[in-house]
């Protein structure tokens, strides 16, 4: 997505923000990850690693 297009390698991306109806990672999330050069996540720990990341964003900007 072009919102992560200036995202620093060691933050969160901020398309983690966008979910599915049931508040899971949406659908591209893992591609999205994949085409900013971001580490493959294995499947069975995807959604953990998304909403930590969500958490890390929240933080973020909490304290900015």
């Amino acid at each position: 997505m072009v919102v992560d297009q200036h995202t620093p390698p060691d933050e969160p991306l901020l398309s983690a923000l966008v979910a599915g109806a049931d508040l899971s990672p949406h659908g591209l999330y893992r591609h999205i990850r994949f085409s900013h050069g971001r580490e493959r996540v294995p499947d069975a720990f995807l959604e953990m690693h998304w909403r930590m990341e969500v958490l890390e964003l929240f933080q973020l900007w909490r304290h900015r």
